[in-house]
């Protein structure tokens, strides 16, 4: 009888130790599982800063192309203009190289 409950004591003390391991494993595998939850917190946070990042630059873009389409108007338009003026410009000359009085 002694030998059965020098067993079981045995068999109690491991248990004991085993439910202490169990108890360390759970405790570490509760502090991986907070990190994890403050990595993807953090990670869902970066990604709404790229993400806003990604918005602001398009905008940007946008703007820059819309600043291009004006500045290539506007440099059509003082081309045609330039054009006009070296037209008007050459008329003028060659009319003041005609002489309208009759006189050469």
């Amino acid at each position: 009888m002694d030998f059965i409950l020098e067993q079981q004591a045995q068999a109690d003390v491991r248990q004991a130790k085993a439910d202490e391991r169990q108890a360390q494993a759970d405790e570490r595998q509760a502090q991986a599982e907070a990190r994890q939850a403050k990595a993807e917190a953090r990670s869902e946070r970066d990604n709404a800063h790229l993400r806003r990042l990604a918005r602001m630059g398009a905008a940007m873009l946008r703007k820059q192309d819309e600043r291009i389409a004006a500045t290539e108007t506007l440099t059509a338009q003082l081309a045609a203009g330039q054009e006009e003026l070296r037209a008007s410009l050459k008329a003028f000359l060659d009319s003041m190289n005609k002489g309208t009085n009759g006189h050469n």
